[in-house]
């Protein structure tokens, strides 16, 4: 757990709009029209550098040392898994979609929980240019899906 925090803090109301994210990264849906119109909305997007877990009750759904954890203002940190560290075989895709007007529009993954469908984690095919790191990666429910650094588990 002793690993240094690497942080990149993106205010929107700081970034150049119509541009392309910070390294040239573009999310696929260009600049955000909620954060270039929100005063004081922010999202931290960190690498952490430790190993992170997803347990869907005694299955190993994910673990990884690439994900990032995304704390945005007014809600808890998440974290975000690449999907190639996520054992997508053992999900469903699911119907349930949502918009973010700072990240984009959500996608569903969902898993049999006490013999029903449930949605378990959501993620984001194409994003805003401001968030373009988080494309394609995968977050799980709170409550469904525990997450925790790998130490705390093994």
């Amino acid at each position: 757990m002793g690993a240094q925090l690497v942080r990149r803090k993106i205010l929107f109301e700081a970034l150049p709009f119509g541009a392309a994210a910070k390294n040239g990264v573009k999310g696929g849906l260009g600049p955000s029209e909620a954060a270039k119109n929100s005063e004081h909305h922010s999202i931290v997007i960190s690498s952490t550098g430790d190993t992170w877990v997803a347990m869907l009750g005694d299955f190993e759904v994910a673990r990884s040392d690439r994900a990032l954890l995304l704390a945005e203002a007014g809600y808890s940190p998440v974290v975000y898994f690449p999907p190639d560290d996520v054992r997508t075989d053992a999900l469903s895709p699911s119907d349930t979609e949502s918009h973010c007007p700072f990240k984009g529009d959500a996608s569903y993954w969902a898993a049999a929980i006490d013999g029903n469908l449930t949605d378990v984690g959501w993620y984001y095919p194409q994003t805003f240019d401001e968030v373009s790191e988080i494309a394609g990666y995968i977050a799980f429910y709170k409550g469904r899906v525990v997450v925790q650094i790998s130490e705390l588990v093994d």
